[in-house]
């Protein structure tokens, strides 16, 4: 596989932004909203604990 620009990235989201409707535009913020809301709930449960230890911390990694 051959490698791309940062150009050709950018240009290739863009055309991929372009070609979605803005209800299916919508639905990806309103999943990207529910993602973080889960993640701040997920922290605040004290499910996830990025401490100074780390992610494996619990581990003793």
């Amino acid at each position: 596989m051959s490698e791309i620009t940062q150009e050709e990235a950018q240009a290739n989201h863009d055309a991929w932004w372009s070609s979605l409707t803005d209800e299916q535009k919508q639905q990806l913020y309103d999943n990207q909203e529910k993602a973080f809301e889960l993640t701040i709930e997920e922290i605040n449960a004290g499910r996830i604990n990025h401490d100074i230890d780390g992610p494996n911390g619990q581990y003793g990694v």
